[in-house]
Protein backbone atom coordinates (compact mmCIF):
# COMPACT_ATOMS: atom_id res chain seq x y z
CA UNK A 1 0.00 0.00 0.00
CA UNK A 2 2.81 2.78 0.94
CA UNK A 3 4.47 2.07 -2.51
CA UNK A 4 2.00 3.92 -4.48
CA UNK A 5 1.70 6.93 -2.13
CA UNK A 6 3.84 10.23 -2.94
CA UNK A 7 6.59 11.50 -0.78
CA UNK A 8 5.36 14.44 0.89
CA UNK A 9 6.70 16.64 3.59
CA UNK A 10 4.99 18.44 6.13
CA UNK A 11 5.49 22.01 6.62
CA UNK A 12 6.32 23.00 10.44
CA UNK A 13 5.50 26.40 11.18
CA UNK A 14 6.48 27.94 14.56
CA UNK A 15 6.58 32.00 15.10
CA UNK A 16 7.62 33.84 12.42
CA UNK A 17 9.24 30.99 10.22
CA UNK A 18 7.91 28.04 8.21
CA UNK A 19 9.88 24.59 8.16
CA UNK A 20 9.70 22.26 5.12
CA UNK A 21 12.09 19.51 5.00
CA UNK A 22 15.77 21.47 4.68
CA UNK A 23 14.25 24.84 4.13
CA UNK A 24 13.75 27.44 6.80
CA UNK A 25 11.33 30.79 5.31
CA UNK A 26 11.20 33.37 7.97
CA UNK A 27 8.74 36.52 7.44
CA UNK A 28 10.67 39.87 8.43
CA UNK A 29 9.24 43.58 7.89
CA UNK A 30 11.39 43.80 4.48
CA UNK A 31 9.78 39.96 2.60
CA UNK A 32 11.18 36.30 3.56
CA UNK A 33 14.49 35.17 4.14
CA UNK A 34 14.82 31.67 2.95
CA UNK A 35 17.81 29.17 4.51
CA UNK A 36 18.81 26.23 3.08
CA UNK A 37 19.54 24.27 6.30
CA UNK A 38 21.16 21.01 5.16
CA UNK A 39 24.01 19.82 6.58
Amino acid sequence: MEAGLQNVFIPYAKGNSIRIKNTVIRRTKQGYLIFDVKD
